[in-house]
């Protein structure tokens, strides 16, 4: 049995002027979703996935200079004179390459693993208010690595005061990758800087021994 459906003019006009209706809706929320809440969401999302790296990657740094085999000992060997002047400041390149290829391949495990967690954001956090920050619907945020993961070191020289000089030893992290909510993706990238060693010298600066990746 065929039931068959007739609409009077009148009723013809008001479907397309609902189906009209319907449609300037959803491009309009479409538009705001990506103008200005998507936005705000997208930077969140790579707030809070920063965080993430970057604790790892601090407890990751930590765990290999505590372990005995990259004891700060062992990857500078400063010498003093009589008087406790330092007069020498000399690195372990192959063990310095060593812990920056172990550190970014266990930082590469993680950040690959990042795909397969769940990261939300609560809708409330979007109004900046610590009192909403957890309320409404959370937000799924979807992470995507892109390119490998870069772990150097760097040495730099600054001015303490009068007559005194800092040494530092940092390691840095850079990544990239895709951070993507619902409608809206975009790529980020990460530099993320961590001292490891830091000595104040007074008086001259002393001879310094360190890896030409270094310098």
């Amino acid at each position: 049995m065929v039931i068959a459906l007739y609409f009077t003019p009148y009723q013809i006009r008001r479907i397309k002027v609902f189906v009209t209706l319907m449609l300037l809706f959803t491009l309009t929320f479409t538009w705001i979703v990506e103008r200005f809440i998507g936005d705000l969401f997208l930077n969140l999302a790579k707030v809070r996935i920063n965080q993430i790296i970057t604790e790892e990657f601090t407890k990751v740094v930590l765990q290999e200079i505590e372990s005995k085999e990259f004891q700060t000992e062992k990857l500078i060997r400063i010498e003093k004179d009589q008087k406790g002047k330092i007069t020498l400041v000399q690195s372990n390149t192959l063990l310095f390459h060593k812990l920056a290829t172990r550190i970014g391949n266990r930082m590469q495990k993680h950040i690959n693993s990042l795909r397969k967690q769940k990261v939300a954001i609560p809708f409330g956090q979007l109004f900046g208010l610590k009192v909403l920050a957890s309320f409404g619907p959370k937000i799924k945020i979807s992470f995507i690595p892109m390119g490998y993961v870069e772990v150097n070191c760097l040495d730099s020289f600054e001015s303490g005061g009068l007559n005194q000089t800092r040494f530092q030893l940092s390691v840095i992290l850079k990544a990239s990758y895709k951070v993507a909510i619902p409608l809206v993706s975009e790529e980020a990238k990460l530099s993320y800087k961590l001292p490891i060693i830091e000595t104040v010298i007074v008086g001259e600066v002393p001879q310094i021994m360190l890896p030409s990746s270094l310098k």
